[in-house]
């Protein structure tokens, strides 16, 4: 899961910087019970307050527009995730 959060996270960093917090590193803590691993990640402070719609909207629509795949098709090399359910990316 971290895995892709760390790769998906790394390229919306390249396309639009000023958009999500700059990933740093994910990897595996050296212990075997329980499985522990860890994303690092920019620290941004955070409010409650509600983005403007308009705004917010018009940011993910040039995030959309100066992304570019690899090989002209949907998908990831490493598997993603929406919480803790695994996306298709094939």
């Amino acid at each position: 899961m971290l895995e892709g959060e760390f790769h998906s996270m790394t390229e919306l960093y390249k396309t639009m910087p000023s958009f999500v917090p700059e990933p740093y590193a994910w990897g595996k803590f050296q212990m075997s019970n329980p499985e522990t691993y860890f994303f690092l990640c920019q620290f941004i402070e955070m409010s409650n307050d509600m983005p403007d719609a308009v705004q917010f909207s018009s940011r993910v629509a040039m995030l959309h527009k100066l992304s570019k795949s690899p090989n002209n098709c949907f998908g990831f090399h490493v598997t993603t995730n929406q919480g803790r359910f695994p996306q298709v990316v094939e």
